[in-house]
């Protein structure tokens, strides 16, 4: 077989899996995945969609057995990823396709909610909050809406509801709604904006979030 028809090949078995890891990708909070945990993930996911189908497969054709003897049809797709000359059945593939969908929603459920960590907590297995990094653990908390950002290198605070936010390896963005800036050193009301957008080395900011996690009326940050 020619490298060209096994790539094809292995990419449409893939398929369900890289549409589920996209989803995924797309939604969910996660530290950025390199190309070996991308592929690694839609091999996993590829799998548990066919694997899904399968179980379908099997109870939609329980509800008509009439003897326990009665053979389960396997799907075809298992023997294509370890037979080269096995036909690939397109409709299965399809099937997991659509498949992958509610997977994907299913897996971003379990890593939003932080399920696996929470557990692991509860029965005292781990101390572990989750993969993101602090940044996205605090401005994920539900109780997180007006925050102080300190930017002492430029003498500026942003006191702001938090609209919108994103990292990069060595940047923190934000996007900040309703927002009153500062100077630093004494706290003076320089002037007031509807929205800002921030761009902030890592090692350049300080976010503190108010008791009370409202704005307050004063003049003082």
């Amino acid at each position: 077989m020619e490298l060209s028809q096994l790539t094809i090949r292995i990419v449409i078995l893939l398929l369900p899996g890289a549409i589920a890891t996209l989803l995924v990708d797309k939604i969910s909070t996660h530290s950025k995945w390199n190309d070996f945990q991308f592929v690694l993930f839609s091999i996993l996911l590829g799998a548990t969609s066919y694997l899904f189908l399968q179980i379908i497969v099997f109870i939609l054709e329980a509800r008509q057995v009439l003897c326990f003897a009665q053979q389960k049809t396997m799907l075809s797709v298992w023997n294509s990823f370890v037979n080269p000359t096995q036909s690939i059945d397109p409709y299965e593939v399809i099937k997991a396709c659509l498949l992958s969908v509610p997977l994907a929603l299913f897996i971003t459920y379990l890593n939003e909610k932080k399920i696996f960590n929470r557990f692991a907590q509860w029965s005292k297995m781990s101390t572990k909050y989750g993969d993101e990094n602090l940044f996205f653990f605090l401005l994920n908390s539900k109780d997180v809406k007006w925050v102080y950002v300190r930017r002492i290198s430029q003498n500026l605070t942003y006191e702001g509801f938090v609209d919108a936010f994103a990292a990069t390896k060595t940047t923190y963005e934000l996007f900040l709604r309703e927002v009153r800036v500062y100077r630093y050193a004494d706290s003076k009301l320089l002037y007031e904006v509807s929205n800002i957008y921030l761009s902030m080395p890592q090692n350049d900011v300080i976010i503190e979030v108010p008791t009370t996690n409202a704005r307050k009326d004063t003049a003082h940050a």
